[in-house]
């Protein structure tokens, strides 16, 4: 339950009470030992750490969930985080790391097109960040043909980003014009994707708030009905004596 109102609350942009609630759940699935919730707990706390910019806790958590993590595809995920949190704060080495042990954990890549993606993406930018121009393209074109049979917008928009890049420094800058055109055709229908999520999360908060006004009106009958149930027992005791 702490775990789904984490969630929610991240959903609908409210982190610090996403945190809350995460780490509540976190405190009853280490009681319980429910070794893969709690590993999921973990990741979702490291997501909010995130969101909040707070890198150390993002990190740590993401640790913990990787050491007790056992189903592959899923381990890949918080390696790919930790990858990505490693490069945006300079650790290049431990993040190349984490990114290629992610790809080592994943397998059939058109049905994990964002993971690979991202992952690809990260590789390139170190790839350019060390100046390995052709090495970075031949990455970001292996993600590109995995979004020609597993459309992902927002990852392709990264990728064209680090494309015209690659590019610009190449001096190629007829390519990277035309990287920069197919990044605004991308912008525009994640816009509009972006548009439908938000209606979806204004759906989300309106039933939370429901639910909240129906439980408040469940406990409010109950606790009528005791009073009642209660006030009958002290007027049948009062009678038979």
């Amino acid at each position: 339950v702490y775990r789904y109102f984490g969630l929610l609350n991240f959903m609908m942009d409210n982190p610090e009470k996403a945190k809350e609630y995460e780490l509540l759940s976190i405190k009853h699935l280490k009681q319980g030992g429910h070794i893969e919730s709690l590993s999921a707990s973990y990741n979702n706390i490291a997501d909010t750490y995130e969101h909040l910019k707070d890198t150390t806790n993002a990190i740590k958590y993401f640790k913990l969930s990787r050491e007790i993590t056992k189903k592959p595809e899923d381990r890949a995920v918080t390696e790919l985080n930790l990858g990505a949190l490693k490069y945006y704060t300079g650790d290049i080495k431990e993040s190349e790391f984490y990114v290629k042990s992610a790809l080592s954990n994943l397998k059939a890549p058109y049905h994990q097109s964002r993971i690979f993606m991202r992952s690809y993406n990260i590789l390139a930018k170190i790839e350019i960040q060390r100046n390995n121009l052709n090495e970075a393209l031949l990455l970001l074109h292996k993600a590109d043909s995995i979004h020609k049979k597993s459309p992902n917008t927002e990852y392709a928009l990264k990728v064209e980003t680090s494309k015209e890049v690659v590019y610009t420094k190449m001096g190629k800058q007829a390519l990277a014009n035309a990287s920069l055109k197919r990044q605004l055709a991308l912008q525009k229908k994640l816009m509009n994707t972006q548009a439908n999520k938000l209606k979806i999360n204004h759906k989300l908060q309106q039933e939370s708030i429901e639910r909240k006004k129906d439980l408040q009106f469940k406990n409010e009958l109950n606790k009528n009905q005791e009073d009642t149930l209660f006030k009958t027992r002290v007027f049948t005791i009062i009678v038979f004596i």
